[in-house]
């Protein structure tokens, strides 16, 4: 009886081993479908083709099924673009999605545990980006007052895409850079008045590659305030142009131009002591600091004049001077006066002032 019970346990587990070797051999073949040709592990992946050439436009995706090129046997498989500025990509359930972003070229590597398969992808531009005019005449909504100098003209405004232009000329001469400064000149101020007086001027774009160039007029009106104004009023020059002293010698005058922060301020008058509190960087003062000399420029003694240059006053102007004086406790004013001008010149709309005169002395004792 234990014989029979031992060949029947034999006898099945014969049977069951019998039946593992043919399922492996069948799952594991090698290419030739015969077994015993080279058994694959069944968790390994499997390279299935090689990568192809792909085309695309900027902004395209393209779909690709990874079990055409990869079995992946449950193992995980990532994507990776060498140049991203041309295609980006993705893998999400068994597709690798590549995406066009620029013109250019760049590899896609597909990858799963030891295999590996690549694409060559090459982006082209959907349409070339060309550049192009905002508008053929531009009206500037500004105006040129010729009193402040020059007026900048960006060139580069008015193109679409301007950084395909290589180049610009204004009136047929080379621009370096993307602006233009119009200039009119200071003895010209007299062709201009508050009346605008349009100024154009032509400019060519030229594109980059030789691919042509882009032509358009921009006028921009001019005006002139010149007439209105102190010359040098406020002494920014750093000096007395535009001012009539009545002194011949600098000896004799009762004040003199400076940029110095304050006065009385014991060699420290670059930052320190009492402010003047000055409007810009310069002021006329009778009180100066000599650096040369190490000491104080004091004019108290000193009387005279200085007369602005002559200009316009309009009908209904206010004249603004800008004052200071010491008393013990250092004082600044601004004084504003409305001159209404006798007749018959006050019935003008404009009335000629000869100057703004001022007489100045020193007669307050120092703190």
């Amino acid at each position: 009886m234990k014989k029979a019970i031992k060949k029947l346990i034999a006898a099945a587990v014969a049977v069951t081993l019998g039946i593992v070797p043919v399922s492996v051999m069948a799952a594991c073949a090698s290419d030739g479908g015969e077994p015993g040709g080279g058994i694959v592990q069944p968790s390994d992946p499997v390279k299935v083709a090689d990568g192809i050439s792909i085309a695309a436009t900027d902004g395209e995706v393209k779909y690709i099924t990874v079990a055409d090129y990869i079995t992946a046997n449950g193992n995980t498989v990532t994507a990776n673009s060498s140049n991203e500025g041309v295609a980006t990509v993705a893998v999400s359930e068994g597709l690798l999605t590549i995406t066009a972003v620029g013109a250019g070229e760049t590899t896609v590597t597909l990858s799963c545990v030891g295999v590996s398969v690549s694409f060559a992808v090459t982006v082209a531009s959907a349409a070339e980006v060309v550049p192009s005019l905002k508008a053929a005449e531009v009206i500037s909504t500004d105006r040129y007052d010729v009193y402040d100098g020059s007026y900048t003209v960006d060139l580069a405004a008015n193109i679409n895409n301007a950084d395909k232009i290589a180049g610009y000329s204004v009136d047929g001469a080379e621009v370096d850079g993307t602006t233009y400064n119009i200039v009119v000149d200071e003895a010209d101020y007299g062709d201009y008045s508050l009346t605008p007086v349009s100024k154009t001027i032509t400019v060519v774009a030229t594109m980059a590659d030789g691919k042509g160039s882009l032509t358009y007029t921009f006028t921009v009106p001019i005006i002139s305030t010149a007439v209105y104004r102190v010359e040098n009023g406020g002494f920014e020059k750093g000096n007395l142009d535009g001012w009539t002293p009545s002194w011949e010698n600098e000896s004799d005058a009762f004040g003199a131009v400076t940029n110095d922060f304050g006065y009385w301020n014991n060699g420290n008058h670059a930052s320190g002591g009492n402010a003047y509190e000055k409007d810009g960087n310069y002021l006329f003062s009778w009180w100066t600091w000599d650096d040369d000399a190490s000491g104080e420029v004091n004019r108290e003694d000193k009387v005279g004049t200085l007369s602005s240059s002559a200009f316009t006053l309009k009908a209904n102007a206010t004249v603004s001077f800008k004052l200071g004086g010491a008393g013990g406790v250092f004082v600044l004013s601004t004084v504003t006066e409305k001159y209404s001008l006798s007749s018959p010149i006050r019935s003008s709309r404009d009335a000629k002032a000869s100057s703004i005169n001022s007489t100045m002395c020193s007669t307050t004792p120092r703190i």
